[in-house]
């Protein structure tokens, strides 16, 4: 996935892994305090794959996840290390199936 990355802008290098009608998979690449704010669509998961991020009230360090409802900003901090982070976003209103 490294070598997917683009240009790094304000801390942050970025790569698309995936996208179509439903959904926008990524991997970001975040410098020690930079800041990665997401206000998409139709929810938002995170998988800090290596160093940690603090998000909210939550301090995420490696192979923790997090999930944003449709409607939740994203405002995420890498901590003194960076972090390497694996995200899915607009998904959620497709993931819930209807009960029957």
């Amino acid at each position: 996935m490294d070598a997917q990355l683009g240009a790094v802008q304000d801390g942050i290098a970025r790569a698309e892994l995936h996208r179509d009608e439903r959904e926008v998979v990524s991997y970001r690449v975040l410098e020690p305090g930079a800041v990665l704010s997401e206000d998409t669509a139709g929810g938002i998961e995170v998988l800090v794959l290596d160093g940690s991020v603090h998000e909210g009230a939550d301090d995420l360090v490696t192979w923790s996840w997090l999930r944003l409802p449709d409607g939740a900003p994203l405002h995420a901090t890498a901590g003194p290390k960076g972090a390497r982070l694996w995200m899915k976003t607009g998904h959620l209103p497709f993931a819930q199936a209807p009960m029957v």
